[in-house]
């Protein structure tokens, strides 16, 4: 009975031990090996310090977190070691967008010595790729990224043209403000002139001041392609068949119009 006591007050004065929580201190070494605490802010978030100057031992500074480093010119790498990145005195990160040398987008990785994200690359003469390459995205000299444009089924992608279901004199291809990417007209019998208003509706025959203008003949097509830099209306866009022009509108109900606007 005694040893059943004496083990049951023993259990009584651990318990609250056990119930205890216990702290996690992370720790990190200094160049010397001695071992510090990884520095914590009050509200318990890492503290990161975004950068040390180069060649510093980032090790002495127990904690850091060395994202970027702010150094005068060109950060150099050698293999082998592990360097911060480039970044400016504000803390962004330094994109190089070249390459001293023009080499093939095969060679890239192996041959820049910096520490650069090329978002493209100029080459007046761009190389044959092979499959697996990696390598920069084309541009042309002006740094514009080359697009190739492919054919697709989709509607989100294209512009429904706007057109007449009959011969008229006019059209309203939108009726507020947007662009004109191209615009088609068919004469019939009347020779006369091609306008087109920023409005959203036809005016009345007189004076006019059309924001385009084209002289057209009978029984002819033409058709103006702007769909690599469309031109802009602020209010509408209206296209108006007239046997007069271009600042006299006399209007001639015997054309098709049809016209893409977005």
């Amino acid at each position: 009975m005694k040893r059943i006591l004496l083990m049951l007050a023993a259990l009584a004065l651990s318990g609250p031990a056990l119930a205890q929580t216990s702290n996690v201190r992370i720790t990190g070494a200094d160049s010397t090996g001695t071992t510090r605490p990884v520095p914590v802010g009050t509200d318990g978030r890492l503290k990161v310090d975004p950068g040390v100057a180069q060649g510093a031992d980032a090790a002495t500074a127990a904690g850091q977190l060395d994202l970027c480093a702010v150094v005068s010119g060109d950060q150099t790498y050698t293999v082998g070691t592990v360097q911060p990145l480039n970044c400016t005195v504000s803390g962004r990160l330094k994109v190089g967008l070249s390459s001293a040398t023009n080499v093939t987008p095969a060679a890239l990785p192996t041959t820049t010595t910096q520490a650069s994200l090329m978002a493209c690359r100029y080459l007046a003469t761009p190389p044959a790729w092979s499959d697996g390459w990696t390598g920069a995205m084309g541009c042309d000299n002006a740094g514009n990224l080359k697009v190739a444009a492919t054919p697709t089924s989709s509607s989100v992608n294209a512009i429904v043209p706007v057109r007449t279901t009959a011969v008229a004199s006019n059209i309203v291809l939108k009726a507020s403000a947007g662009n004109l990417y191209s615009i088609n007209i068919v004469t019939g019998a009347s020779a006369g002139y091609l306008m087109v208003f920023d409005a959203v509706a036809a005016p009345a025959d007189g004076a006019v001041t059309p924001v385009k203008c084209l002289p057209i003949a009978a029984n002819v097509g033409l058709e103006t392609n702007m769909r690599s830099m469309p031109e802009y209306f602020a209010t509408g866009i209206t296209a108006v068949f007239s046997t007069t022009g271009c600042f006299t509108k006399t209007a001639s109900a015997t054309a098709f119009i049809s016209g893409d606007v977005k």
